[in-house]
């Protein structure tokens, strides 16, 4: 085959690779681990001990959140193929979710505001909203710099942009995540910038990002890194065989 016909097949190949985009996403590796099994009495529950807890008492703003969190799981596993009045109900439990979380916000002594903060702007980010979730993102990073949701809302900030093909803004707020070293979050970051530079065709760019994500996890094989260091690794194979 001419040399020119192998530069285009090779062209060919990486396009492919680039279209058919990155497997995870900061939305799974972020997401709350947990399956209640009577979804909806857990609910009622908390709707009662919000209820009967003294507005004065800490314990209420903790039960908020944990209503939060319930409200906002149900919304997120709602079935694809959910009936007209399933989606009317997952979107009941999307409000009340944030109406909850908000709650939470309004206790100053809470020592969860932080996460409070973050799980809204997961909540919005998941629903495609980045307009009503930069205001958490901003209160996050503004009066919690230290918090460890900082690089986890970076690298989901991150995701929404790329996934909106605005792969230049994407970088940079996963360029941020990747140097907090944050161990939860590095490998992700870099995972994903380089699916921003596959997609740009900055090919040494792309590499680099993956085999930075494969090394760092060789040092932190946590469950979470594990996943994502597989997937670097199989991309950069995937570059490779593109090339051939």
């Amino acid at each position: 085959m001419p040399p020119e016909a192998v530069q285009n097949e090779q062209a060919s190949r990486l396009g492919r690779l680039a279209r058919r985009g990155p497997v995870l996403s900061a939305q799974l590796l972020t997401s709350f681990q947990w399956d209640p099994l009577d979804r909806d009495g857990v609910v009622t529950k908390l709707r009662k001990l919000v209820a009967i807890t003294p507005d004065d008492d800490l314990q209420k703003a903790d039960f908020w959140f944990r209503l939060g969190q319930t409200c906002a799981w149900l919304w997120e596993h709602t079935p694809p193929g959910a009936s007209a009045a399933d989606r009317q109900q997952a979107e009941a439990r999307f409000s009340e979710a944030v109406a909850a979380y908000r709650a939470a916000l309004t206790f100053k002594g809470y020592d969860r505001r932080d996460g409070t903060l973050f799980a809204l702007a997961r909540l919005y980010l998941c629903a495609d909203d980045a307009d009503s979730a930069s205001a958490y993102v901003d209160r996050l990073q503004r009066e919690y710099p230290a918090s460890r949701y900082v690089p986890q809302i970076d690298i989901l900030y991150g995701d929404h942009l790329a996934n909106h093909d605005q792969l230049a803004e994407a970088l940079a707020w996963y360029s941020t995540a990747a140097e907090s070293h944050d161990p939860f979050t590095q490998p992700y970051a870099l995972y994903r910038k380089g699916w921003c530079f596959l997609q740009r065709a900055d090919l040494d760019a792309a590499r680099f990002a993956f085999g930075e994500a494969v090394r760092i996890v060789e040092t932190n094989r946590s469950s979470p890194n594990r996943y994502v260091g597989n997937q670097a690794a199989r991309d950069l194979a995937a570059i490779a065989r593109a090339q051939r």
